[in-house]
Parts: C-alpha cells; structure tokens; sequence
C-alpha cells in the first residue's frame, strides 16, 4: 500500500544541492559548499553510496 508522507522542513541552512529541497546535512561524497549540502532523501542516497553523513546544526529532532 502507498501512504503520501508530508514534511516541514525549514530552508534556513539552504537548498539541497542535488534535488532543492531544504537541506539539513552535508555530504562527504562532495567537500566543496554548497555542493556537499543535502536533504534527508538526498542525504540517505549518498549514505547508501557509502559517503559519511553529518549534520548541518546539532540538535535536530
């Protein structure tokens, strides 16, 4: 079964450089900003990669 999932994601650390959402982590896949910024999504698939994932800001929910 397909279930619509909605999220609020603040912009104030900018837009994911792959997809534009708002971003809320960098990437090792790429060290150069604003390339290494990435959303959740775009985050979890560089994960999957391999790259190392770090948040942006501690202490996000």
């Amino acid at each position: 079964m397909l279930r619509d999932v909605h999220f609020q994601w603040s912009d104030e650390h900018g837009e994911c450089y792959d997809c534009g959402n708002p971003a809320a982590f960098y990437s090792s896949e790429h060290t150069t900003p604003p390339y290494n910024k990435r959303c959740s999504v775009c985050a979890a698939n560089d994960a999957a990669n391999g790259a190392i994932i770090t948040r942006i800001e501690e202490g996000g929910a």
